[in-house]
């Protein structure tokens, strides 16, 4: 079952063509094969910089986790396609802790479609969706690894609010 957001959300990405050949759109689990691939290149991305909490998984798991993920009820997967081919995702749900927000759980662009202004496009995308469900916020974490991810949050307006440290002990 989705969340009650779920209609709002259909409703406004159903004719939302962000111009040109480009479209952003809801996919479900029955087009888990559309995200699959990116889903593996943005993971084999964290592995590398985080592999201690990415560890090496086999496409096998990796394929379990995302169906996992695409099941869960408060997630809501957006495709960002090129030509009708898929350049990216990104995963999205809604909390409320003391201010109601929108979380963006996983955003990735293949690598060739960075710096192209996609993501600026779909983080618009996003921002409207939380406005349009009364969110006074956007919230997501990025890993200090990701510079490129980083700045781009930084340019578009994102402003750091917390740090997480942590020290390995041997």
């Amino acid at each position: 079952m989705k969340n009650s957001n779920y209609y709002k959300i259909t409703i406004f990405l159903l004719y939302n063509y962000v111009g040109g050949n480009m479209k952003i759109r809801i996919v479900d689990y029955n087009e888990i094969d559309k995200i699959y691939p990116l889903y593996i290149l943005g993971y084999n991305y964290h592995n590398i910089g985080a592999p201690d909490y990415f560890p090496y998984s086999t496409e096998e798991q990796l394929k379990n986790n995302l169906e996992f993920n695409m099941h869960c009820y408060n997630k809501i997967y957006l495709l960002i396609e090129l030509r009708n081919i898929p350049i990216g995702y990104a995963c999205i749900s809604f909390k409320t802790t003391n201010v109601k927000s929108l979380w963006i759980n996983e955003l990735y662009i293949k690598e060739e479609y960075q710096k192209q202004g996609y993501g600026k496009k779909i983080m618009n995308e996003i921002e409207s969706l939380a406005y349009q469900n009364d969110c006074k916020k956007v919230e997501l974490n990025c890993w200090s690894f990701n510079s490129n991810a980083y700045e781009f949050y930084k340019h578009i307006g994102f402003i750091n609010q917390r740090v997480v440290l942590e020290k390995e002990l041997l």
